[in-house]
């Protein structure tokens, strides 16, 4: 009769298999990223942005918004701000991705791809 496999067994497997730990390193790696590029969204390019549009009247992302009444309002410039956080997260994953294929992979691997 066979002996069905551990629980351990199996688990260890299943990470080399599907390489769970790469895939793992690559999340917290890219929390790690969303959170510098947060900081640094919130930090430098919002205030730059606000800035700018400030010229153009003072507190400007607050006169984006819109207040519909009984304390609902509409924050188009939270919205703002939540683009230029997203905008600055795909174009610091889009960098990194574009460093890690030009420094690592061989011409034969561009290939292949």
């Amino acid at each position: 009769m066979e002996q069905k496999p551990s629980f351990l067994n199996e688990f260890i497997v299943f990470v080399q298999k599907y390489g769970v730990i790469g895939l793992a390193i690559g999340f917290i790696t890219g929390s790690a990223a969303v959170a510098f590029v947060k900081v640094l969204a919130d930090s430098l390019l919002t205030p730059i942005v606000s800035w700018i549009i400030n010229l153009f009247g003072k507190d400007a992302f607050k006169k984006l918004n819109i207040d519909i009444g009984q304390g609902v309002t509409l924050a188009f410039g939270d919205v703002l701000n939540g683009l230029i956080t997203f905008l600055s997260v795909m174009a610091f994953v889009y960098l990194l991705v574009k460093f890690v294929i030009n420094r690592f992979m061989t011409e034969d691997d561009h290939k292949k791809v």
